[in-house]
């Protein structure tokens, strides 16, 4: 197995890191990781000591994403340690991604055609939005079961929570504010 993980200093990408090397080490597969960072912390290193401890090829490739030349670098690099499968593997799984999504777009929008001739338009919105809730609720717990694998940090989601709410409330209240006639002025009387 080859992979090229980006964002392993911690978090996700280390979890990513350490969950692909136990699952290919448990197929008795020959596994290289190649850990990209930004290299402002010791923590992508850590993360390749702990990878090599467990028998894992694994490299560190750093790299800033906001520099224009430094991806393509860091896919070299990598390509260099890894194989050449491993571009076989992003393309053919960021291709499947996208196919999977037209083919979806081409299925659902002939059928939402079709519904919108037999059904009345607002009882067909209706139905629809039932049905993409239903999807995205199960979404949801698919994804809350898999995020609760991780440590969460709460005071970072409520600090950001409170940001979020305090700028769509000041946008709100700027927007209430231009909707209403300046004070002192009399509305425009019709003749």
């Amino acid at each position: 197995m080859r992979a090229m993980v980006t964002g392993v200093s911690r978090g996700i990408g280390r979890a990513i890191c350490l969950q692909l090397a136990k699952d290919s080490m448990a197929r008795g597969e020959e596994t290289h990781i190649v850990a990209c960072g930004t290299g402002k912390s010791q923590d992508v290193h850590n993360v390749v000591a702990e990878l090599q401890a467990m028998g894992v090829k694994a490299q560190v490739v750093l790299g800033d994403l906001t520099d224009a030349e430094a991806p393509a670098r860091m896919v070299d690099e990598a390509l260099q340690f890894a194989g050449g499968r491993l571009i076989t593997a992003l393309v053919s799984f960021n291709l499947g991604v996208e196919l999977g999504q037209l083919a979806i777009i081409v299925l659902l929008v002939p059928l939402v055609g079709l519904l919108f001739r037999w059904v009345e338009e607002r009882k067909g919105v209706i139905v629809v939005s039932a049905l993409v809730a239903h999807t995205a609720l199960h979404w949801l717990t698919d994804r809350a079961e898999l995020l609760g694998r991780y440590e969460v940090n709460w005071t970072a989601v409520a600090l950001w929570t409170a940001l979020a709410a305090s700028a769509l409330a000041a946008v709100w209240l700027g927007l209430a504010k231009a909707r209403r006639p300046a004070a002192g002025l009399a509305p425009d009387s019709q003749t």
